[in-house]
């Protein structure tokens, strides 16, 4: 079974640290995402947790579907102190 790879490494691009090195998502449930604004409103108005869904994702220049289950959106660090 594949899992979403998180990036492993940091860089620093236009003065802001970035994490690299991990899958790049294209699609959730065939609905083309082309941010993080993107990826972020999809799964707020048409998912929830606990739902399977489909990402679409590049990894090591190879485009694969992985199946995913919805999680709960964590709290904002400065609520769940």
């Amino acid at each position: 079974m594949l899992f979403p790879k998180g990036g492993n490494e940091e860089v620093f691009i236009e003065g802001k640290k970035i994490k690299v090195g991990g899958d790049v998502i294209m699609a959730i449930n065939e609905f083309q995402i082309i941010n993080t604004d993107v990826f972020s409103a999809y799964l707020e108005e048409f998912t929830v947790p606990g739902q399977k869904i489909t990402l679409t994702i590049v990894r090591n220049n190879e485009v694969m579907d992985l199946i995913v289950e919805v999680g709960a959106r964590p709290l904002p660090n400065s609520l769940s102190a």
